[in-house]
């Protein structure tokens, strides 16, 4: 049995003809329903740059216990046949996990085409915290690229953050894959860095126009650069591993966090601040930034 209902970004009752660009109106309403998992093929496109295995096994896990907490987001194709298929747009490590678990039905939400699956699976996958920076400016690029909404404003407001934010976003969009897998796979997410790497692209592309450099060069020489950048922050987290694993011999010592819970209480770790790097800093202050959006 199959039900309506709306969904956005934060799960929330969403209008049913929500404007969305190009002066038409576009229903942002999905049809939640169950479905064989043999009716739903791959769509091209995925909001993973690299698939961390570690990862997979804990999300079978968690829908081994608790079942499957957010329904995939597909599209309905046309009828054939065969019978309906659907084309999955948002939700391929669930997909699967739930394969190799051996389910043979899944929750879905279905949309009537591709442009409100896109739209949602971006809007959703947007606040979802293990999907990485430069993967999620990539599906917004893409989402902008389809002609959706007339201005970014609009596009902003659609995905609630700042135009700032989203300028940052379309910015990662420039650096190609290969870089990109790099980068995620090494789970680098510093701000500062990944502007860099943005500006880095961007720098390389008049490069490549101005003197007739084939991809190939462009490619390699961009490694490169990017490499050098990640140096420093590759390097930090091993001294930290090595650290951490020292402290741990050490008899009676109790490992300390930089922000915790005491008696219901937060506390914060003056000590254990003071002795970061630099680069430790970056990645607080962004944690930080998250942390004071999502209160």
């Amino acid at each position: 049995m199959s039900t309506e209902y709306s969904y956005d970004a934060c799960v929330t009752e969403t209008p049913k003809n929500k404007r969305v660009g190009k002066n038409t109106h576009m229903s942002l309403v999905g049809k939640s329903s169950t479905i064989s998992i043999s009716d739903i093929e791959l769509h091209e496109e995925q909001a993973r740059s690299y698939m961390n295995d570690k990862n997979l096994n804990s999300l079978k896990r968690s829908i081994e216990t608790e079942g499957l907490l957010h329904p995939l987001i597909v599209w309905e194709k046309k009828k054939s046949l065969i019978g309906k298929k659907y084309v999955l747009m948002s939700g391929h490590r669930r997909l699967r996990a739930m394969k190799e678990l051996g389910y043979k039905t899944t929750d879905v939400m279905i949309h009537k085409d591709m442009i409100g699956a896109k739209c949602a699976a971006v809007s959703a996958n947007h606040h979802v915290e293990n999907i990485h920076p430069i993967d999620k400016g990539v599906e917004i690029a893409s989402l902008w690229k389809m002609g959706v909404f007339d201005r970014k404003e609009e596009l902003a407001e659609y995905l609630d953050i700042s135009k700032s934010l989203l300028y940052r976003y379309l910015g990662y969009s420039l650096i190609p894959e290969s870089t990109r897998a790099m980068i995620v796979k090494n789970e680098i997410r510093n701000k500062t860095f990944l502007k860099d790497v943005a500006k880095t692209c961007k720098d390389m592309s008049k490069k490549k126009k101005r003197e007739s450099l084939s991809d190939e060069e462009v490619a390699f020489i961009l490694e490169e650069k990017v490499e050098c950048l990640m140096t420093p922050f590759i390097e930090g987290r091993r001294e930290t591993d090595r650290s951490d694993k020292v402290e741990s011999k050490v008899e009676g010592f109790k490992n300390t966090r930089i922000l915790f819970l005491e008696n219901g209480i937060a506390q914060i770790s003056k000590r254990k601040i003071e002795s970061l790097s630099l680069s430790q800093k970056e990645d607080l202050k962004d944690k930080i930034e998250e942390i004071l959006q999502l209160i």
